[in-house]
């Protein structure tokens, strides 16, 4: 697999994660409308009104979790697959203790049989290495390490 290749491939895995998150948001917010529109049948008084604006918080919740979820995937369909010379934004940084997608904060993410660690740009680790090259060293908790492929 190509680097260009491997790139599309976390993005793939990071979309199908962004996707199964849109997905519980909205049962999320259908959930909470559905509650609304129960709230609004019955006729208890002071606990209706509760009830009723709890279920609307939890909507309005809902909903910009929706709001945050779509800008995430709007960042992840923007990272650039071209291979990277130096530490940035949609680089795939390897070193001795690890393999880094420099994205947003998703964790683990499994491709070809490896481990990539879909890090933030402004992760500690991210930021004691940003453009650093291929070759070059950097320290992050006391620990040295080298940065052994860029692409």
């Amino acid at each position: 697999m190509d680097t260009k290749e491997l790139k599309a491939s976390l993005q793939q895995k990071m979309l199908e994660t962004v996707e199964q998150q849109l997905k519980s948001a909205l049962e999320r917010m259908d959930e909470a409308l559905e509650a609304v529109q129960s709230e609004t049948k019955s006729t208890a008084g002071d606990k209706h009104e509760t009830g009723r604006a709890m279920a609307q918080l939890e909507q309005e919740k809902a909903g910009k979790i929706i709001q945050t979820i779509k800008q995430s995937k709007n960042r992840v369909q923007g990272l650039p697959l071209d291979n990277m010379e130096t530490v940035g934004l949609g680089a795939v940084v390897e070193t001795q203790k690890g393999a880094f997608y420099i994205s947003l904060a998703m964790g683990k993410l499994e491709v070809a049989g490896k481990t990539y660690f879909a890090v933030s740009p402004t992760a500690p680790i991210v930021q004691a290495m940003l453009g650093l090259k291929a070759g070059d060293s950097f320290v992050f908790n006391g620990i040295t390490q080298n940065i052994e492929k860029i692409f």
